[in-house]
């Protein structure tokens, strides 16, 4: 039994939430009138309420609304965080009256919380009345830095964030510090990983400086290939040592240098061109060669350049580490890359399919993201998505005026325009010309269509190009999308309101559906579910496109799916649902299909005119029609 105060009756709520005024009269020995008047004082020191009143009882505002659920999980909670900072077993009749529950309730608690420390290989023991968290000290740390993460809910992790939480340390200097040092033996950490490292590093040294707790790792000779690891471990323990007094151990160092291994890569890729094996393993290496080979298989893509491959191979090397080591490297941008580049990350997410095959284990959806990234920057620097225009320039010889508008030209349309033939001749013949776009410096006949602009080139000249290309490009799109929806879309591929409580039942019936229509074998649906799982085929903006990695579909086909009502669709409300099936002698047009389809219901007016399409014809005649200049 406690003695009533403010702070006991605050963490009574905080940990067994919605209580009646009688149960709480009961555990503090009290009326129920002196329970409501500490409430009300309570109350009145703050502005607002801290302490909320229900029919049922009283509860701490911590969410929208008390629940059940939320209640266990704060117990739970609070229960393992007081057993992961004792350094000795604690009474089980002193650890129940200190968590304000009855001997019954705490088993309880101890049995569900177990669930949750399952996944970090912690168990909380309970030996001749005395209880204590038993486990490694490293898969301790592990559950310290996810609770942070998960009381943080930001979608970065900021430095302020880990300073506010750790007001005794110097965190700017120890980045700085730690930046300096990676620099000096030639590795890179991008700035999502580095504060991750950080929080790595300060729990370390609360865990040390509080209660001596220390990784017990093995710390037998470091591989060669993590020398520059290694001397960074060593001395960024030299300076913890120097400015905190705070010692680590040499397992302490073992465990940083397998950590810096995971997370870092080496800056000069010219130096591991050189000999490659020295820097990058072979399993690595094999391993890249394999799934850039099957990417080529499957979809007809050709990754080949050899800094993406030393890139991409490092990239390998740390992430088959970090999965082995159980980490994963967090990513903040995985909802905007997912929206934003479907189609790279649908690349990235077979990787990971390929991985998750040879490692026999999940790959996180922030590593997919991090696959991505390689993927997407590839594509970018090579502009594999984009076919440029063929122009014909038209501008009279004077001096070589029509060879410096050329080259303006180019500079500034340099991914979207290549200028096949330049004119000199004013009165050379331009009906029979073979190109996307005629740019002239003279006026041309009417019944020509071109650009006009001056040989000078100035801003207004570059929009009116710049506005033609995107009218070309979009007529081309529209075109296109004619010829897909002849071959690929049916009325029979086309329903309308088609409600289910969840994304597996409405799978379910079109699997279903494209079977019965000979359009898929039986195994499809398995497909389009691993493909599911592996991660959500929702991209945003109210649209689903639920597809399968193999494309071993009987003929290919888009089957379309809209409700006016909205369907959660994991994280995500869904109004339109694409289901894509792939035959493997058509492969080559699936980059082009998502694409489209991306690109058609890119915005919100198409989408809310394509529901209320109420037939077939309507609908295909919106989704042209998106595509209109």
């Amino acid at each position: 039994m406690k003695k009533l105060s403010e702070e006991h009756l605050i963490k009574y709520l905080q940990i067994n939430g919605l209580t009646s005024s009688s149960q709480l009269a009961q555990v503090f020995a009290v009326s129920s009138r002196t329970i409501k008047n500490y409430v009300k004082k309570i109350n009145e020191q703050v502005t607002g309420k801290i302490i909320l009143a229900t029919a049922k009882g009283y509860y701490i505002e911590q969410s929208d609304s008390p629940t059940a659920f939320s209640k266990e999980i704060s117990r739970e909670k609070v229960l393992i965080e007081k057993l992961v900072y004792l350094l000795t077993p604690i009474n089980k009749y002193d650890l129940a009256e200190e968590l304000f529950i009855s001997l019954s309730t705490l088993e309880r608690t101890i049995s569900k919380a177990n669930k949750e420390l399952s996944k970090f290989h912690l168990k909380i023991l309970n030996q001749g009345n005395a209880i204590h968290l038993a486990g490694a000290e490293e898969k301790k740390r592990a559950w310290i830095r996810e609770q942070f993460y998960h009381e943080t809910s930001a979608e970065f992790l900021h430095l302020a964030t880990i300073q506010a939480a750790f007001y005794g340390y110097d965190l700017d200097e120890l980045k700085a510090t730690i930046t300096q040092i990676l620099k000096a033996n030639n590795l890179y950490i991008n700035g999502y990983t580095l504060n991750s490292i950080i929080l790595h590093i300060v729990v370390a040294m609360e865990r040390i400086y509080d209660s001596n707790q220390s990784i017990d790792t093995d710390s037998d000779k470091i591989d060669e290939r993590l020398a520059a690891e290694h001397r960074s471990a060593i001395a960024i323990a030299a300076y913890i040592q120097h400015t905190y007094g705070i010692q680590l151990k040499e397992s302490e160092i073992s465990y940083m240098t397998i950590l810096l291994k995971s997370k870092t890569t080496l800056l000069n890729y010219a130096e591991i061109k050189e000999d490659l094996k020295d820097y990058i393993a072979d399993e690595s290496i094999q391993l890249s060669n394999r799934i850039l080979q099957k990417i080529n298989k499957e979809f007809l893509l050709s990754l080949d350049d050899e800094d993406f491959f030393i890139k991409f191979s490092l990239h390998l090397q740390n992430l088959l580490s970090r999965n082995r080591e159980k980490q994963v490297a967090l990513n903040p941008m995985t909802k905007e890359i997912k929206e934003n580049y479907p189609l790279v990350y649908d690349l990235a997410v077979f990787v990971s399919n390929e991985l998750e095959e040879y490692l026999g284990s999940k790959i996180a959806e922030d590593e997919i993201t991090y696959l991505a990234f390689h993927i997407g920057a590839y594509f970018e620097h090579a502009k594999i998505n984009q076919s440029k225009l063929f122009a014909t320039l038209i501008c009279p010889s004077y001096y070589d005026m029509h060879v410096d508008l050329s080259e303006k030209i180019l500079a500034a349309f340099n991914y979207e325009l290549d200028i096949k033939k330049v004119i000199t001749e004013v009165d050379a013949p331009i009906s029979n010309l073979n190109q996307d776009l005629i740019i002239s410096t003279i006026t041309l006949p009417d019944e020509v269509t071109y650009v006009k602009i001056t040989p000078f080139f100035n801003d207004k000249d570059k929009e009116s190009i710049t506005q033609t290309i995107k009218k070309i490009n979009l007529g081309k799109q529209q075109q296109k999308m004619k010829k897909i929806i002849e071959q690929y879309f049916s009325k029979e591929l086309f329903e309308k309101n088609q409600h289910y409580d969840t994304k597996y039942q409405l799978i379910q019936h079109m699997s279903t559906h494209l079977t019965e229509l000979n359009r898929v074998d039986s195994t499809f649906e398995e497909e389009i579910l691993r493909r599911e799982d592996m991660s959500s085929t929702s991209f945003g903006n109210g649209l689903a496109m639920p597809h399968s990695m193999e494309m071993n579909a009987l003929k290919t086909s888009l089957y379309f799916v809209i409700n006016e009502e909205p369907m959660l669709w994991d994280q995500e409300y869904v109004q339109i649902v694409v289901m894509i099936a792939m035959n493997q002698s058509e492969r080559k047009e699936f980059r082009k299909i998502f694409n489209l389809i991306i690109e058609s219901l890119d915005n919100k007016e198409t989408i809310d005119a394509l529901l209320q399409a109420d037939s077939y014809e309507e609908f295909v005649s919106c989704l042209v029609d998106s595509f209109r200049f």
